[in-house]
């Protein structure tokens, strides 16, 4: 008989958690729990930007004070025309599991490349070629934990509106070598108050056992059987 106990909360079979980017969007994310909007007239226009504004720290990058000008309001982010790598990075305090932001790439003959990475580690990326002038000019990443956005540009960028939710917890996988097929994953995040749920991808002929532990002991109605 395996001996086993069960985690502090419910694992449920289900689909794992997918990351879905925010690629050309009309607006932002709905609800965000915080928002970095840059103000206006904080700092003279073309003053370089690193930690400034509380909460990131930024690498390639001035800032600039307009009015109204397709999804930029007041201050917005823009190139500093350091020189290359042509590279905006955004760097968060604390980690951050969904963003969005409004973007401006001034040309179209080259394709802009965002990232997320998590301690210098690529999670999610994607590219296209963009306009300043398209409206539809929401960007960003969810259902992922990440540090930094790095976007790459063609020769000048605006950013706007940084909308943001944070991680209040984490969940985070090992699998050794990555030798074998990823069988485990988190469906969600953990919340206190409400169930974490966990995936296990099983197939007909998979065996060994499960461990899990819960201090308090299991809940009712859950059996295992071995």
């Amino acid at each position: 008989m395996r001996s086993l106990r069960l985690l502090a909360t419910l694992v449920t079979l289900s689909a794992p958690l997918v990351a879905q980017p925010i690629i050309a969007q009309s607006s932002g994310l709905p609800s965000p729990d915080r928002v970095i909007d840059f103000g206006a007239n904080l700092f003279v226009n073309f003053t370089p930007i690193t930690t400034q504004i509380p909460g990131i720290t930024v690498r390639h990058a001035s800032y600039f004070t307009t009015g109204t000008s397709n999804n930029l309001v007041g201050g917005f982010l823009t190139n500093d025309f350091s020189g290359a790598p042509d590279t905006l990075s955004i760097a968060f305090n604390t980690p951050i599991r969904n963003l969005s932001f409004v973007y401006h790439q001034t040309s179209m003959t080259q394709a802009s490349v965002f990232r997320a990475l998590r301690g210098g580690s690529v999670v999610d990326s994607f590219s296209l070629v963009w306009n300043q002038n398209l409206p539809n000019n929401y960007f960003g990443f969810t259902n992922i934990v990440f540090d930094e956005l790095q976007i790459d540009f063609v020769a000048d960028f605006n950013v706007d509106t940084l909308a943001i939710n944070d991680v209040t917890a984490d969940c985070t996988v090992r699998n050794g070598m990555n030798v074998n097929p990823r069988a485990y994953s988190c469906t969600t995040l953990p919340v206190i108050g409400t169930n974490w749920q966990a995936a296990l991808a099983t197939k007909p002929n998979t065996g060994g056992p499960v461990v899990a532990k819960a201090p308090g002991g299991a809940p009712p109605g859950i059996t295992f059987r071995g």
